[in-house]
């Protein structure tokens, strides 16, 4: 269990990572094909790699509880089909490098690929990894999808007009 446990620590240091070229990286090479602003993406970077934060170390309180190990599953495979959807995909569409990928390929999937041959080792099947990550993964998406349109609402909300209040 403790070579499990080191490996789910990597995961959280290569999400982390991943997460960090994302922010830096990602809105500029966005704006080249859709609108994405550097804050509402921050938040939802910040939220997601919270979240996988929560999930390892509820899962590494309560080993035995199965819905902890799907969610802990489910970031595992969700982040190894993140590094080839979008990141792969897109990289080889727009002939350009999208950030994300070098951290994906060469630390989240060892990192995650390890983990999960650990888990399928100690009895999770692996449909019970492919419907975790397919679930997981889809619910991430939703989450920064719903942070982004919220992030939006926020910032067009924040522009204000001098002359709606006169100051005496």
């Amino acid at each position: 269990m403790i070579i499990l446990e080191l490996y789910l620590i990597l995961f959280l240091v290569a999400f982390t990572l991943h997460n960090v070229e994302e922010f830096i990286w990602l809105p500029k090479w966005f704006k080249q094909y859709k609108s994405l602003e550097r804050k509402e993406f921050g938040v939802s970077v910040i939220f997601v790699t919270l979240l996988s934060y929560i999930a390892v170390f509820l899962y590494l309180s309560h080993p035995s509880n199965p819905y902890f190990t799907f969610i802990v599953v489910g970031f595992l495979g969700g982040m190894i089909l993140n590094v080839f959807l979008p990141h792969a995909l897109e990289s080889i569409r727009t002939k350009s490098y999208m950030p994300g990928l070098a951290t994906g390929v060469f630390f989240l999937l060892p990192a995650n690929g390890y983990a999960l041959y650990k888990f399928i080792n100690s009895g999770v099947s692996i449909f019970h990894v492919c419907i975790a990550s397919l679930i997981v993964g889809i619910s991430l998406i939703l989450i920064i999808l719903l942070i982004f349109k919220v992030g939006r609402v926020f910032l067009n909300s924040n522009t204000s007009d001098s002359d709606d209040i006169p100051i005496k």
